[in-house]
């Protein structure tokens, strides 16, 4: 009775070590890959891979790969060093980039094509207005020639019987030329009114395709990431949702990566790692660089950061 009591309790033990280690062990594992990972950043370069790059995007993998490398350089040329490398998707890496197209860049397509419009639109009510301005001098310069002959033309007929034989040449003349301005003022009326219709018309696409803009622009909302870098254990994602074009683009990459290397987010609104990410400029401000420099620097924030990663699992 007391060996199956022995032997019971030892199976007892010997399974509860193997569950202890099934437990542990991956833990220990993510552990040390977390050490290696948080030990080397800034010491040699993070490698990442470009997964996928959904082609609905409309952007080649190589432009992507330009974009990158900007968003390399705008860290590396601070630090002084190459801070990334970029290798194909078949070999080891630390993060990897997914492109995913859903409706957050079908939108941003939206509106991006209603800027295009907007501003194409734009440009010709801009020269339509320029030659309506140049037509309304010319006929408000005929107009008013057109008074001034006809208060001559009034001033020589009231003294008819009166008139020399070059006045009366030249109250023929004058009145031909009144003749003649009143035709063309018809005509530049009729040319003026319709300008107008015209213009009116433009106002009012372009006022449309700025309600629609603003309305897509709230329906994007501040609730929309245009990327953001995902490390959950091992797996260490950089998502792309929407760029508008790809200048924004190398902007974007480069606010991920600086998540990458361990940098957070910073007050300044032209700063790259703003947390809204709103500016275009593509040079680090000095908040910027004080964040490299501290993200770089680290040391014994790791340790903090290791424990904390190991209660969330």
């Amino acid at each position: 009775m007391n060996k199956l009591i022995r032997f019971t309790s030892f199976v007892l033990v010997v399974v509860m070590v193997v569950l202890w280690l099934g437990y542990t062990f991956p833990k220990f594992k993510i552990l040390a890959e977390y050490v290696r990972f948080e030990n080397t950043i800034c010491k040699k370069p993070v490698t990442y891979a470009l997964r996928n790059v959904d082609q609905r995007f409309g952007i080649t993998e190589q432009e992507v790969a330009d974009a990158f490398d900007k968003a390399e350089l705008v860290w590396e040329l601070e630090a002084s060093k190459e801070l990334f490398q970029r290798v194909d998707t078949h070999q080891k890496h630390d993060v990897g980039v997914v492109f995913v197209y859903d409706s957050r860049q079908e939108t941003s397509t939206k509106v991006s094509d209603i800027e295009k419009q907007i501003s194409a639109k734009s440009s010709i009510l801009d020269t339509e207005k320029n030659d309506f301005s140049q037509k309304e001098q010319s006929y408000l310069m005929m107009l008013t020639e057109y008074n001034t002959l006809v208060a001559e033309y009034n001033s020589l007929i009231a003294r008819k019987n009166q008139l020399s034989t070059e006045e009366s040449d030249q109250l023929n003349r004058i009145g031909q030329r009144i003749d003649e301005l009143l035709v063309k003022l018809s005509e530049q009326e009729r040319e003026i009114k319709g300008d107008v219709v015209n213009i009116n018309k433009q106002v009012s696409d372009i006022n449309a395709d700025i309600g629609a803009y603003n309305e897509l622009q709230g329906g994007n909302g501040e609730s929309f990431r245009e990327a953001e870098y995902v490390s959950i254990g091992n797996n260490r994602t950089i998502f792309v949702y929407e760029f508008p074009s790809k200048s924004v683009l190398s902007r974007l990459l480069s606010h991920e990566l600086g998540h990458v290397i361990g940098l957070e987010h910073v007050a300044g609104e032209d700063s790259i790692m703003n947390e809204y990410n709103t500016s275009r400029r593509l040079t680090p401000t000095n908040e910027d660089v004080a964040e490299l420099n501290r993200a770089c620097n680290r040391q014994g924030a790791i340790q903090t950061l290791i424990a904390e990663r190991l209660n969330n699992k």
